[in-house]
């Protein structure tokens, strides 16, 4: 469980994000740049630190994962895969 994104180059390593626990791998996606689903390159050009009011900072050059497919077909580790995803506006139907 977790998800750590570290950018290697040559002997340097770059970390752009670490967290821990089953939801890890969401938090590390959710801060990457914006992205249309089902686009497969995911790019990070800003580490945005843990969310504590710290300035963005410029990765360069930025990081990049590209999916060869995405698990399932679906585009999980895009935030806007649960846009079209609504509540029910009654759980139970009388008639």
């Amino acid at each position: 469980p977790g998800a750590k994104g570290v950018q290697i180059a040559g002997g340097l390593e770059s970390g752009f994000g670490g967290w821990d626990g089953l939801w890890g791998v969401f938090r590390l996606f959710q801060n990457a740049d914006r992205r249309g689903l089902e686009e497969k390159r995911v790019q990070w050009s800003e580490n945005r630190g843990l969310g504590g009011g710290a300035v963005a900072q410029r990765i360069t050059p930025p990081a990049v994962v590209e999916f060869v497919e995405f698990p399932g077909g679906f585009d999980l580790f895009n935030a806007r895969f649960f846009d079209s995803l609504r509540c029910p506006t009654e759980a139970v139907v009388r008639e």
